[in-house]
């Protein structure tokens, strides 16, 4: 279907793709309609990915948790999670109103000295 997948994130019964803002609306048409063969697949539009990207955040522990925890103090919903195995990048796919929102409070969180 020559879609461009951005992130990958897989569960017990689901999988969750978010695709390139670049790829053809005929072409997730067209996923979309095969993928009935297998399951409900559900289109979601005005969204946003946001990644903290760092090599000082593989080990260490409760990182993840801040990110989640500081976005969601900001009354920010998280839709994806996911997390490369290399621990040095957590991505969080958000509503597309939110994302300069999540980016300040994410800087604002891990950036700014007090």
């Amino acid at each position: 279907h020559k879609v461009k997948a951005d992130l990958i994130s897989t569960s017990v019964s689901n999988l969750t793709v978010t695709l390139h803002e670049s790829t053809p609306r005929s072409s997730i048409d067209a996923l979309l309609k095969d993928l009935e063969e297998f399951g409900k697949s559900v289109f979601e539009e005005n969204r946003a990915i946001v990644t903290c990207i760092g090599s000082g955040m593989r080990h260490q522990k409760g990182l993840a948790s801040k990110v989640f925890h500081t976005l969601s103090d900001a009354n920010i919903s998280l839709e994806m999670i996911a997390q490369g195995a290399s621990e040095i990048n957590i991505s969080v796919v958000i509503p597309s109103e939110d994302m300069d929102k999540a980016i300040h409070t994410i800087h604002k969180a891990f950036l700014t000295e007090e």
